[in-house]
């Protein structure tokens, strides 16, 4: 299970390599460490991705950076990406290893907590309610639908919203051509990492 979510980053911040920090954090690092783990998964293996439904926020072309940068456009464009790469890996072990993409939603955690103002200026009006729909989420609701997912073979191909439910993606996202650039994408970034 691949449970990254952060990168709460007030300005843009590039990483050694290169890479935009928030898209390092939540699409390139777990798309290495996946692909450096396949050799090793066995057929009915599991592989959970854990994507936000805020890759919804990102429109336009998904190989395009937000035109203005905030942390919270960002890690919509990080998750975009890596639940294309998500579907494209379930067509690739298709039949050998379930792969499946779930947003957990909201749960009080300290990523969550940090997602302040300043990080997500947009909300520096409605805020206050924010904090209290964010309270009320427990980390163990979040964690029932990404667990039922690692546990039992649901299918393949699939993203899961919080509640459980398979959801069909928009037609744009559904685009294997699409899906298998950021798969690409991503390995091809990979080769990039300095130790």
């Amino acid at each position: 299970m691949n449970n990254v979510g952060g990168g709460a980053f007030a300005q843009r911040t590039v990483t050694r390599e290169g890479h935009e920090a928030t898209l390092a954090l939540n699409y390139l690092g777990p798309i290495a460490l996946t692909r450096a783990l396949l050799p090793l998964l066995s057929p009915r293996s599991r592989v959970v991705q854990v994507v936000s439904s805020a890759f919804g926020m990102h429109r336009g072309d998904p190989f395009a950076a937000p035109a203005r940068y905030t942390a919270v456009a960002a890690y919509a464009h990080a998750k975009l990406l890596s639940l294309l790469a998500t579907m494209s890996l379930a067509r690739q072990l298709d039949g050998t290893v379930t792969v499946n993409a779930v947003n957990p939603g909201m749960a009080w955690t300290p990523g969550v907590q940090a997602l302040t103002p300043r990080a997500v200026p947009a909300w520096r009006w409605i805020w206050p309610l924010v904090r209290a729909v964010q309270r009320r989420a427990s980390p163990e609701k979040a964690a029932r639908t990404p667990t039922r997912l690692a546990l039992t073979p649901d299918g393949t191909g699939r993203f899961y919203e919080s509640n459980g439910t398979a959801q069909t993606l928009p037609d744009r996202l559904r685009d294997p051509h699409l899906q298998d650039r950021a798969w690409q994408y991503a390995a091809a970034a990979a080769t990039t990492i300095k130790e």
